[in-house]
């Protein structure tokens, strides 16, 4: 006989709340996001590209810019690298390498990335390949205007490899591993569920041919007057009218006056995904999100890593209105935000309804009050830390001035099932316990939350009711949870089983099932 309810997977992994993954209803809660407090002393000299939970240090790869332009004809950063270290990310040690001569002397921290001709940019250390020559794992980009001057816009991405993080090398064969690969190295991971490297980055396949304008394909192309652009009544009465979305642009306001222009209908500024076993040999790159009716036309990257099961990315979103610039106002075009967007496999990817900017632009004028472009999340301790690139200006500014920044968050607190002042409820699927010990990641200081325990029909189970269940009135993130009288969860260990949690005035992060009989 087939079962009456599917069982969910819970086991004693921490369960986040961020999405629906183990709830089946909720009742007056809201998903409410945390934002990271930005750090007071940002920007910061240095920051992080890993924490290395092995040796327990930050380490950090960082650029050299050219002193002389005829060093780099494309006038961009100097493919060199300096090394340091910290055993808290904010005091670095840069040990002499003795590896590159620099003004007369090889006393330095400069590693040697020349024979890779290109943008060296750090991945990840690497702990599953069974090749400690390849522990620590890296990509090359190599733009085209490099090879051919007449060329310009992406270029190819090619794989390296290091025993240390100091001595680099290219992959022998050296050849590219993904195609078309444009505006930096992308983000890359090692998913030990599949057991697979995964690369996000833009994609290579796009909707429109790339270069192409609409008049090329024998398509009518308007011309005149491009502030009067918006003609799409149909389409514009269907998107105002059902839905909260942003203004629609016209094409030629995407690209009619930036230095893009050159990308006619073919924009690769989406997200995609690609798989490796190797770290050499990838799939090709499959859209996995792209702008909606709630999004500006262009996604410019995303930065993940996997947390608690869950994929978390931070999704810099391109806000990309009409020909104005970033002239004061932080809601006028060419500036990039970044929202949190969360997938459980990678592939389906979700964001809060009202897509929330994640971590905030400073104020008008400010190092990051234009743009952030980009963001690490790094798990320490009991905190998780956000290592972002800010910039004074706009996408296309002449003139910006730029640095790097650190916010934080409390441990796993990117969004709450949140409770007012009306009691809000929330039920979980049915899961077989293992374990015999409850603790949640929670902020009640102003309020309460009670739990009880439901058979896989709802009922509650004697002794285990919210009746029974001492009231939770602090802000912790491993808060056990208890019952009066004799039952413990000890009783129901190994039992299909709900978890019904009662909240007031309070927020919810995450439960944990633990195995030490209260905690």
């Amino acid at each position: 006989m087939q079962d009456r309810y599917r069982v969910a997977e819970v086991g004693t992994a921490t369960q986040l709340l961020i999405d629906d993954h183990v709830v089946d209803d909720v009742w007056m809660l809201r998903r409410v996001p945390e934002m990271p407090a930005k750090h007071p002393g940002n920007p910061l000299p240095i920051t992080p590209s890993l924490y290395d939970a092995e040796e327990r240090l930050f380490k950090a790869w960082y650029p050299v810019f050219a002193e002389d332009p005829e060093d780099d004809p494309g006038n961009e950063a100097l493919y060199a690298r300096a090394y340091a270290v910290s055993e808290d990310g904010f005091a670095w040690r840069k040990p002499e390498l003795g590896i590159v001569e620099h003004a007369g002397s090889k006393r330095n921290n400069l590693i040697d990335t020349s024979a890779m001709k290109g943008e060296f940019g750090v991945a990840l250390k690497d702990p599953h390949d069974p090749d400690p020559r390849k522990r620590y794992k890296g990509t090359i980009k190599r733009w085209y205007h490099h090879v051919d001057p007449d060329r310009r816009g992406g270029g190819r991405l090619f794989a390296a490899y290091s025993p240390d993080g100091i001595d680099w090398h290219l992959y022998p064969d050296e050849r590219s591993i993904i195609r078309d690969s444009n505006d930096g190295n992308g983000c890359f991971l090692y998913d030990e569920r599949i057991g697979r490297y995964v690369n996000f980055r833009r994609p290579t396949i796009l909707a429109g041919p790339h270069g192409e304008r609409p008049g090329d394909l024998g398509f009518p192309e308007v011309e005149g007057d491009d502030q009067g652009m918006c003609r799409h009544s149909e389409a514009d009465d269907y998107l105002h009218r059902y839905l909260r979305t942003a203004p629609y642009v016209d094409t030629r306001a995407v690209i009619g006056a930036t230095d893009h222009a050159h990308e006619g209908m073919g924009c690769n500024r989406r997200i995609a995904r690609a798989e490796s076993d190797d770290f050499v040999n990838w799939t090709e790159p499959e859209v996995i999100i792209r702008p909606d009716e709630l999004d500006p036309p262009r996604l410019y990257g995303i930065d993940v890593v996997v947390c608690q099961g869950v994929y978390l990315g931070l999704l810099q979103v391109f806000n990309k209105w009409g020909l104005k610039g970033y002239l004061g106002d932080p809601q006028a075009a060419d500036v990039i935000d970044v929202q949190l967007t969360f997938s459980r496999d990678g592939f389906h990817w979700e964001r809060l309804a009202n897509r929330p900017v994640f971590i905030p632009r400073g104020v008008i004028g400010s190092w990051d009050g234009g743009m952030i472009a980009g963001a690490r999340m790094i798990e320490y301790g009991d905190e998780v830390r956000f290592y972002y690139s800010g910039h004074s200006g706009s996408h296309n500014a002449v003139q910006r001035t730029s640095g790097s920044g650190l916010a934080t968050l409390a441990k796993d607190r990117f969004v709450a099932r949140a409770a007012s002042d009306e009691l809000g409820v929330l039920i979980t699927k049915p899961f077989r316990l293992e374990g015999d010990g409850l603790q949640i990641n929670a902020d009640a200081a102003r309020g309460r939350i009670k739990v009880e325990v439901a058979d896989p029909i709802g009922t509650p189970i004697p002794g285990l009711t919210v009746r029974d269940c001492r009231p939770i009135e602090g802000d912790g993130l491993r808060l056990p949870v208890t019952w009066n009288g004799d039952r413990t969860l000890r009783d129901v260990s190994g039992q299909v089983v709900r978890l019904r949690f009662y909240l007031y005035e309070s927020k919810l992060y995450s439960f944990t099932i633990g195995g030490n009989g209260t905690t």
